[in-house]
């Protein structure tokens, strides 16, 4: 009798020891495929996040696009008067806290600043692309007066006899304030950054 009661009881001390073990292996395949639901699902949701965010920067910058694309669509900028072009851009600079400067850029890429200086642009991409017929904005650099970030928008100047453009010294900040209205989740933010990883645009 004693015999049989020791076998039972290993038999039972080892049925418990394989259901623990059984229930430990199930526990943590539930809890990797659970892990592994909302990582896709984190993932999924980030996804859409940015497709979104990206969305939303495209339209800010689409309207600061418009608004300098009317600014060269002004008479008093097609006019290709150094005097009258100057006289209204510099109102509009003092009423812009995201404008930094205008220039006018002829054909050769010599650009007239409001304060008469002239610089040779030739060499820019956004220069070139602009007197070609197309809107373009430069990558934000470090301006060499102050060291502030600026970004360039350089847009044709269609009325004019010959190709010129319009350029406009952006406030570099403006991505950084434009990421600043995202939200993620409750303490997550949004950043914009190059292809090389540089960052334009945060909430610092």
């Amino acid at each position: 009798m004693k015999g049989s009661k020791s076998i039972r009881f290993k038999l039972s001390v080892s049925f418990f020891a394989i259901l623990a073990v059984v229930i430990g292996v199930l526990t943590y395949i539930t809890y990797s495929m659970s892990q592994s639901t909302v990582t896709k699902q984190l993932e999924t949701s980030l996804i859409t996040q940015a497709g979104s965010m990206k969305d939303y920067v495209d339209e800010k910058l689409k309207g600061i696009i418009h608004d300098i694309e009317m600014l060269a669509d002004r008479p008093e900028v097609q006019s290709m008067n150094e005097a009258t072009q100057q006289q209204y851009l510099k109102t509009q600079l003092s009423t812009s806290e995201e404008y930094k400067s205008f220039a006018v850029v002829d054909g050769q890429g010599q650009a007239v600043f409001l304060d008469g200086n002239r610089l040779d642009l030739s060499d820019q991409p956004a220069i070139q692309q602009a007197l070609n017929g197309t809107t373009a904005i430069s990558n934000i650099f470090k301006s060499e007066g102050n060291g502030e970030p600026m970004m360039l928008i350089v847009t044709p100047i269609k009325g004019s006899s010959g190709n010129h453009a319009l350029m406009v010294a952006v406030d570099g900040y403006i991505m950084a304030n434009i990421t600043a209205d995202i939200k993620v989740g409750e303490t997550g933010f949004a950043l914009i950054l190059t292809e090389t990883g540089t960052v334009l645009g945060h909430r610092n």
